[in-house]
């Protein structure tokens, strides 16, 4: 299901996707370049002996950026809630976590910088016989 087409969003908000909102693409591309500090978390589970051990980021961009996603995980549920359709709030719930989009948004960032570097080795080579040709 194309979750754009749901129409649930925060007022003021241009998306349904939290990562594509503009304050968080902002945010993002700051975390991409220089990620925030962070930590594991560890919390454990009495009942069952297990804990759950598991790397989030912390500091102010990661603070805002969970501001936002769950600004749009409120407005998908309170549609839910309203419409008795939780096809939007299951949509929203598959959706990356902060610590996850930071993650993501600095492998972009590596791709783009290689894929910028291969580029630049390939029209090299690419161009290499017309250079030969003119230096002739």
């Amino acid at each position: 299901m194309n979750t754009v087409t749901l129409g649930v969003r925060p007022a003021k908000a241009p998306c349904v996707v939290w990562t594509q909102d503009p304050r968080a693409l902002k945010l993002l591309a700051s975390c991409a370049k220089n990620p925030p500090k962070g930590g594991y978390v560890h919390g454990g589970f009495a009942l069952h002996r297990e804990q759950d051990c598991s790397y989030r980021y912390t500091g102010y961009r990661a603070d805002a950026l969970t501001a936002i996603r769950e600004e749009y995980g409120s407005a998908a549920l309170k549609h839910a809630q309203d419409s008795d359709d939780y096809a939007a709030f299951e949509a929203w719930t598959s959706q990356p976590t902060v610590t996850g989009a930071i993650d993501a948004a600095g492998l972009a960032l590596s791709y783009a910088i290689a894929a910028t570097g291969l580029h630049a080795s390939l029209m090299a080579v690419a161009l290499a016989p017309f250079q030969m040709a003119e230096a002739a």
